[in-house]
């Protein structure tokens, strides 16, 4: 794909109609990615079907106790592919640029389908 940034330069990019911003992260940016719980993980997911991708996220204290699930999402493969770049540019940066922010936005219309993994 022409539009498409492969994240390895660092560079901003877009994927489709989905943006990817690398920028400083200021105070807002700060508040909106801290706002809600986070949970441990150590088990993920995946499953993908016409509706996009899904990733089920589960932690397991021992190997003799089965994972217990702690959250799911839900999101186009665009999207993902753009949580992809995002995740490499972030594991690519060194341990002194924590405070960076990568916002990755849609400009993709939610849809409601009864047959999404979300709906269930």
């Amino acid at each position: 794909m022409s539009n498409e940034n492969n994240g390895n330069n660092g560079d901003n990019g877009r994927i489709g109609r989905i943006s990817i911003e690398e920028k400083e992260m200021s105070l807002e940016d700060f508040e909106i990615s801290h706002e809600g719980p986070s949970v441990f993980v150590n088990n993920f997911y995946l499953a993908v079907g016409h509706w996009g991708i899904k990733i089920a996220f589960a932690e397991q204290l021992r190997k003799d106790i089965p994972p217990v699930f702690r959250s799911a999402v839900v999101m186009s493969k665009q999207e993902a592919t753009a949580l992809q770049i995002a995740l490499q540019k972030l594991l690519n940066n060194e341990a002194g640029e924590c405070f960076k922010l990568i916002s990755v936005k849609s400009n993709n219309e939610p849809h409601n389908n009864e047959d999404d993994p979300i709906n269930k």
